[in-house]
């Protein structure tokens, strides 16, 4: 998935280079971070099935990673959470908070869940 995840950063990046225009004072720069989100108290209720499920313990580490890329004029981020789904009302909240932090507005902001099936339920 880690691979995955960078080859889709490196086109992003690529992408953003052709779309910004090379002249001029524009300036393009891009960041990206990784945060821990495994659940810190277990057991935890697991999405993806039919019956309900729990984990006992923690195998692999969940993440949240946020790639923002900005120009003079403005600024996106992609963020992808290790999650089977994420609510509405949860992405509009966090949005909200992360534009108040960094001054991206929420409508530059792009939340996505990865969809796996073992990691906790957020709903």
């Amino acid at each position: 998935m880690a691979g995955g995840f960078r080859n889709t950063c490196l086109m992003l990046s690529v992408v953003a280079l052709l779309c910004f225009p090379a002249e001029g004072a524009c300036g393009l720069s891009a960041g990206a971070a990784t945060v821990d989100i495994s659940p810190p108290t277990l057991p935890a209720i697991q999405n993806g099935g039919f019956l309900e499920n729990t984990q006992n313990k923690v195998l692999d580490r969940l993440s949240a990673r946020c790639f923002v890329l900005k120009s003079d004029q403005t600024a996106v981020a992609i963020i992808v959470v290790d999650s089977c789904m994420i609510p509405r009302d949860i992405c509009d909240r966090a949005k909200i908070l992360a534009s108040k932090q960094t001054g991206i507005p929420v409508n530059r902001m792009l939340i996505a869940s990865t969809h796996t099936h073992t990691a906790p339920s957020v709903m």
